[in-house]
This record gives C-alpha cells, sequence and structure tokens, in this order.
C-alpha cells in the first residue's frame, strides 16, 4: 500500500470535509448536523465549522437565522443544529402525555375528579421535580433512594414513590422559583423542555397532546381498578372485562398483573406500560393541545 504523504493526506481531508462556500442552509442540509458550542476557545464551534462553508458567514449568524431557514436545534450526540428532515427522524419521540403546564394542571384537575385520593385533594399542582419534593426518611428508604440515572432522577424517583403507594401531596401552597436557563448542564431537564416550548412558538408549530377522552377513559378505568384492587374479600375476576375492554388489555393477562403486584401503584405502572405498546396510540391518537385544553374544560365544567 503506497504510503502518503503530509500534504496528499491534507489535500485528501479537506476535499472530504470542505466544499464550495454555499448559503446556510445549504451548508448544513450537507452537513447533516452542526454542533453548538457556547464557549468561545478561541471561537465556537458553529462558527469555526461554517466560516469556511457559508458566503459571507459572520459568528452567531447561524443562531440568528435558523429558524428562519427551516432549521431545527435537538440533541443528538451533542446539542447542535440539524435540517428539519432530519430532525423529523428523530421525532416521533412519543409525545409527552404531559404536554404543558396547562394540559398538565387539566389533568390534575381530572384526575380530581374523576379518581380523587383522599391525601391529595383538589386543589393541588403538578410538579414533582427536583428541589419541589420533600420525602420522609422511611419512604426514601422504602423506594430504594434516588436513582442512580445522567438525568430525570427526579422524574424516576417520582415513579418509584407512586409505585410503592406513597401517599403523595402536591400541595399548591408549596412555591418552587425556577431558573429560565435554556443551556442545561444535562441533556435532558427542564432546560431542555423550555428551549423546546420556545422553538415550537418561534416556528408556529402547534404542541400536540392525548386527547380529553382517553383521558378521561384512562382515569375512570384506574378509580375502577383502584376499588378492585383495595376491595375487602376476593373481588370476582369477571369485574376486570369492562377494565380491559376500555383499556384494550388483555383480560387475563390484567388479572395475573393484579395477582402479582404488590401494590397498586406497580400495578398501574405495568397497565400504563401495556397500554403504551398496544392499540390505544393507535385508537386515540394525539390531537391539538388547544383541543386537548377545550374539551377538557368542557368536561370539568359539566
Amino acid at each position: 500500500m503506497k504510503t502518503l504523504a503530509l500534504d496528499e493526506l491534507r489535500r485528501h481531508a479537506i476535499a472530504r470535509s470542505l466544499f464550495k462556500p454555499t448559503t446556510l442552509p445549504k451548508a448544513v442540509q450537507r452537513l447533516g448536523f452542526v454542533q453548538a458550542d457556547p464557549i468561545r476557545a478561541p471561537a465556537r464551534a458553529q462558527d469555526l465549522t461554517l466560516r469556511h462553508r457559508v458566503q459571507g458567514y459572520r459568528a452567531g449568524d447561524l443562531e440568528r437565522r435558523y429558524g428562519r431557514l427551516g432549521l431545527e436545534e435537538d440533541f443528538f450526540i451533542n446539542y447542535g443544529f440539524l435540517p428539519a428532515a432530519a430532525h423529523a427522524l428523530m421525532h416521533p419521540r412519543h409525545p409527552r402525555t404531559a404536554g404543558t403546564p396547562w394540559t398538565t394542571a387539566r389533568w390534575a384537575q381530572a384526575e380530581a375528579v374523576l379518581d380523587p385520593t383522599p391525601h391529595d385533594p383538589w386543589p393541588r399542582h403538578f410538579q414533582h421535580f427536583g428541589a419541589s419534593i420533600a420525602v420522609t426518611c422511611q419512604m426514601y428508604q422504602k423506594t430504594g433512594g434516588l436513582p442512580q440515572k445522567p438525568y430525570l432522577e427526579d422524574e424516576a424517583f417520582y415513579k418509584a414513590l407512586l409505585r410503592t403507594d406513597a401517599k403523595v401531596r402536591q400541595s399548591p401552597h408549596v412555591k418552587v422559583i425556577t431558573s429560565t436557563r435554556q443551556d442545561g448542564r444535562v441533556a435532558i431537564g427542564f432546560s431542555e423542555q423550555l428551549r423546546y416550548w420556545s422553538v415550537m412558538v418561534r416556528l408556529n408549530k402547534c404542541q400536540v397532546a392525548e386527547p380529553a377522552e382517553a383521558v378521561i377513559l384512562r382515569l375512570r378505568n384506574r378509580q375502577c381498578l383502584r376499588t378492585y384492587w383495595n376491595a375487602q374479600t376476593q373481588p370476582d375476576p369477571d369485574a376486570l372485562l369492562p377494565i380491559a375492554a376500555d383499556l384494550l388489555l388483555d383480560p387475563a393477562w390484567l388479572h395475573r398483573m393484579t395477582q402479582k403486584c404488590t401494590y397498586f401503584g406497580q400495578l398501574w405502572e405495568q397497565v400504563e406500560k401495556k397500554m403504551a405498546t398496544s392499540d390505544w396510540t393507535k385508537k386515540h391518537r394525539s390531537v391539538s393541545i388547544t383541543t386537548a385544553i377545550q374539551s377538557l374544560r368542557a368536561f370539568l365544567r359539566e
């Protein structure tokens, strides 16, 4: 094999990675992904990448113009900018049921009506992140403590509390002032959510959420299942048939789970996991967030 001289390697690298200067959207399209870095050492990564590939490029052009050029920002391996077509391949990440604070607040109110719990009456909030959590030592030990995760460990801890039937009170008297920064310290967190919402607004895109009828059906059946679980005497398995039918679950599987699980929270977690892989999302397709909010408000006014 021929040994390449340094000049030949240099020419090969330039030919493969550099191309004739073009427009900003075409350059990002050809590169596929441009890593963004706020640190200037000696300059930001995106500016160093684009200064030789975009005609007349000036530092900061990508951040100033990407929203008008059909480009998106997101996390791939690192945070950066990419063409809308490539971004679409990264999403659908399944729409978060939580959606926005507005839909989650309506969800919490509907939950208090359809599946009330004495220890957490309405009014209540819906947050369970970071500094808003206070827990007893006994419950902390029962759940196994804070999960070792690179991010969203507070979300995982909250799920562990529900899984062990902890009596969680989401009091509206608790106030937590959050940061508005959009440059998070981890890949996924509140800053990423703020940035995602701001991009959606800037691009005039409508967020989506689970339709109100699906929320209502889910919560009504959770209350029925909770009643079945809390029955003093051994309940009739046939009572699970309408619940399984509404939630699109196999009745035999649901009965097995009621026998296998130690806590109701553990049972409901298994039910939601099963629903996520069933025809539930096909039958109840996401709708615009404004439609979901209006429908939930109409139901709560009844």
